[in-house]
């Protein structure tokens, strides 16, 4: 656990980042994410947390996120934690918002490891710690399969993102509920009906 905390600060540093990354720590930093203990868990999603702020250009990470199957397991975490509240899942949704960015296949494998039914689900938690990632994350899910829409549209998810555009919520909640929000009309005459009669 002490190990993944080290290896988390060293990746403040770029060059450091990609050397975390090619010594092979994804495998034991998954290992220790599916571990029992909270304490653990913790560290090693800040861990990957910070391993997979590469960004676009980020290559090597690109392929080793993949190869390792990653976003899988991370979703399989995200579903996990959901009942428990905890601060792992701002991690998770983080590192899975860096991750879409640029790994191979990354939304084929959120559908297929369930991530939308977890995004509507997290948007109607009102989790302050995961909203402003879920937001982004669904909205760019949409952008890429409109087949997810009609799934944000059959429950009360349109409703939540409108509710998250209010004063009460912080800034970059009410950007990324209104990034979704456009992206939803965007792709569906239905949506923009829901919402034009909100």
């Amino acid at each position: 656990m002490l190990a993944a905390t080290v290896l988390g600060s060293l990746c403040k540093e770029e060059e450091l980042r990609v050397k975390v990354l090619l010594g092979g720590c994804i495998p034991p930093l998954l290992a220790l994410l599916r571990s029992k203990s909270a304490e653990s868990q913790t560290a090693a999603a800040k861990t990957i947390y910070a391993v997979s702020q590469g960004g676009i250009r980020d290559h090597v990470g690109s392929k080793i996120f993949s190869t390792e199957n990653v976003v899988p397991v991370l979703w399989e975490q995200l579903k996990i934690s959901l009942k428990n509240e905890s601060l792992v899942d701002g991690l998770l949704t983080g590192a899975l918002k860096n991750l879409s960015k640029n790994t191979e296949g990354f939304w084929s494998a959120t559908v297929q490891c369930g991530g939308v039914d977890i995004l509507i689900k997290l948007v109607s938690s009102g989790q302050t710690n995961t909203l402003a990632n879920t937001c982004y994350l669904l909205g760019s899910l949409m952008m890429e399969d409109s087949s997810v829409c009609s799934k944000v549209l059959s429950g009360e998810t349109t409703k939540q993102l409108l509710k998250l555009l209010g004063p009460g919520n912080e800034t970059s909640i009410r950007a990324e509920a209104a990034g979704a929000l456009k992206f939803l009309s965007a792709q569906s005459k239905e949506a923009r009906r829901q919402i034009a009669n909100s």
